[in-house]
């Protein structure tokens, strides 16, 4: 996977992660949403290293375009409680550090069975076409050569919050971990410009600030000039330290 990132000029993706294989198989096991824009011969080449695996299960095929955002959802089924919490990860992904997380999610199932719904995600999309654009001339400050991975916690037992919360936040961590390792290691720029934190996958009430990086303050100068009145409320609360009452509603402006 990190050979497509080095050669893939938006004609291909993949997304790997791990789950719980449903019955008869039941166990902890590798998944790969894969995609590629042009004809069968070419996909199949392109992914024989793991069409060779003899996958439990595989399900390529032809689809329409239109169809290719759906490939996901069976992972997230109506019903139980979930929650995201987003990473990011330098490329290259090193195989030894994948290898702790599959044990980490091995580990977090078993003990929690009621938690075995739960995905972990990494995306492999050429980050070429965002970069182009700086980390300041928009609202979104996670710009930059890395990619992001998704902790995609699912169960039902509200006893569990704070466990399966806490198990996500922890393995974020571990990725900001690792890429301070390989800044260290000088394996990737030490200057790297991103938060790191794609907001789109933080359900935990993360901070704007995080969200936004140096992009904060002139978010919050619009703010205050353009929504006093924070009729535009939803997702990363801007200014909570401003909260006020208006028509029964909390708001931070």
């Amino acid at each position: 996977m990190n050979h497509l990132i080095d050669v893939s000029k938006g004609e291909c993706g993949a997304i790997i992660g791990f789950a719980v294989a449903p019955p008869p198989v039941s166990l902890p096991v590798l998944i790969a949403a894969i995609f590629y824009n042009g004809p069968v011969e070419e996909a199949r080449d392109f992914y024989a290293p793991i069409l060779a695996l003899d996958p439990v299960l595989d399900t390529t095929s032809v689809i329409p375009y239109s169809s290719v955002n759906g490939i996901l959802l069976n992972a997230a089924t109506h019903g139980g409680r979930k929650s995201s919490k987003g990473a990011t990860f330098a490329h290259p992904l090193h195989l030894d550090f994948f290898q702790t997380l599959f044990q980490e999610y091995c580990a977090f199932v078993t003990e929690l069975p009621d938690a075995s719904g739960s995905i972990f995600l990494f995306e492999f999309l050429s980050t070429r076409k965002i970069c182009e654009t700086s980390n300041r001339a928009m609202a979104f400050a996670n710009r930059d050569h890395y990619s992001n991975a998704m902790l995609g916690p699912k169960w039902h037992d509200p006893a569990n919050d704070g466990r399966v919360r806490q198990w996500a936040r922890k393995m974020a961590e571990t990725f900001v971990g690792e890429k301070g390792r390989m800044k260290r290691e000088g394996l990737v720029r030490p200057e790297m410009e991103g938060v790191g934190e794609y907001g789109n996958y933080d359900g935990f009430q993360e901070k704007a600030e995080n969200i936004y990086g140096k992009n904060y303050e002139r978010l919050l100068e619009l703010k205050r000039k353009f929504d006093p009145k924070n009729a535009f409320r939803k997702g990363h609360l801007l200014a909570p330290q401003m909260d006020a009452w208006h028509g029964g509603v909390p708001l931070a402006v």
